[in-house]
């Protein structure tokens, strides 16, 4: 099964994303596959293809991770693009690697190792994905991403750890919950 560790988008946080990312979606002109609302999410880990009996070990992980971490607010302030503006491949709209955040992401690499995910090395910037870029990009795209900068801090709370599994189908990624832990608490959801 395909999966990754992610935070839910509430609304109104996921409303005003998605009309970020329809005014994107007219501003560029390119091929790209862009993610619905529904699916709009922080992602922590991407694990790929695991098989089912590792989810008992990932649980326990997500338990550990809760119970050491509480709950706090990243404000998403930034729209911008991986790997740069220049050559843009993902859209997203982020905020700050916040202490409480870098916390977060090294408690996600020191629990997920002895389960068999090797601490990832890049710094962490949290981001939601709104795009998929797939066709040729041209400079202006550049500057119509950089314009759409977010209004005064949409607050994203981080206040639950979610292993979704993401299925594939031709109109898209479907995900299903598989558990949640909220944060600063035990037992799952």
């Amino acid at each position: 099964m395909r999966t990754f560790l992610c935070v839910p988008i509430a609304e109104p946080l996921r409303g005003k994303l998605s009309d970020i990312s329809s005014r994107l979606h007219q501003g560029i002109d390119v091929r790209a596959s862009w993610v619905p609302a529904e699916n709009l999410h922080l992602t922590l880990r991407f694990l790929g293809e695991i098989k089912p009996e590792l989810v008992r070990r990932i649980e326990q992980a997500c338990r550990n991770i809760a119970d050491e971490l509480d709950s706090f607010v990243v404000p998403i302030d930034r729209v911008g693009a991986f790997p740069s503006l220049a050559r843009p491949r993902v859209v997203w709209a982020g905020g700050p690697a916040t202490g409480h955040f870098l916390r977060l992401a090294e408690a996600v690499n020191r629990e997920l190792s002895p389960v068999g995910f090797p601490a990832e090395r890049n710094d962490p910037i949290p981001h939601i994905t709104l795009a998929r870029i797939k066709g040729r990009t041209h400079r202006s795209m550049a500057e119509t991403i950089r314009s759409s900068k977010p209004p005064a801090g949409l607050p994203l709370s981080i206040d639950r750890i979610v292993l979704m599994q993401s299925r594939l189908t031709r109109t898209g990624a479907d995900y299903a919950p598989i558990f949640s832990f909220p944060l600063g608490e035990s037992g799952a959801v």
